[in-house]
């Protein structure tokens, strides 16, 4: 049986990085938004009454991408993380510049997530002991749970960021029971 310690120090080392560097990335990017014009104007709908930068995805993004090559095993799962967050983050990326339809946001995250899991193999095998009665088995509707459970999680994140940090602090919250 491994220990706490066995367990929580491959995840901690990766988590505390990408948050630091998450971080320090996001001062050059809030420069990189005023100057690129990609910034959220005031309006009767929002509570800001000065333009705020809209790139802050990109932080994560940079630091999300950087860090499995440092201290990751790169294997398939891995390269299907990186490369469906790429595309996530470039669809998320286009909507901050140029205000992209939400259809095609959809789509965009939608192919992210289906790139994942082709080259991942990763989907939900079983939805476990619902009911008492045993592990039910999602069998051929694996993939399909598994792509809505990821896109619905990703729509949900991408709606709480209205307010500064929120996105950043649910995420970092919600990844607290992995550590």
């Amino acid at each position: 049986m491994l220990g706490l310690n066995e367990i929580t120090t491959p995840i901690l080392l990766p988590l505390f990085s990408s948050v630091l560097l998450t971080m320090l990335a996001m001062p050059v990017v809030v420069r990189l938004a005023e100057r690129l014009g990609a910034v959220d104007h005031p309006n009767e709908r929002k509570v800001h009454v000065q333009a705020v930068p809209r790139m802050g995805g990109l932080a994560f993004l940079v630091s999300l991408l950087l860090i499995p090559f440092t201290m990751l095993d790169i294997n398939h799962i891995t390269q299907g993380f990186l490369l469906g967050l790429f595309i996530v983050g470039f669809t998320g990326i286009a909507d901050d510049m140029f205000d992209i339809s939400p259809k095609l946001k959809f789509l965009g995250i939608i192919s992210g997530t289906g790139v994942f899991l082709v080259m991942s193999g990763a989907a939900v095998a079983n939805l476990g002991d619902l009911f008492a009665t045993g592990n039910i088995e999602t069998g051929w509707l694996a993939i399909p749970i598994t792509l809505i459970g990821m896109v619905g999680f990703i729509n949900a994140l991408n709606l709480s960021d209205g307010l500064d940090g929120l996105a950043a602090g649910i995420t970092l919250i919600e990844s607290l029971p992995y550590c």
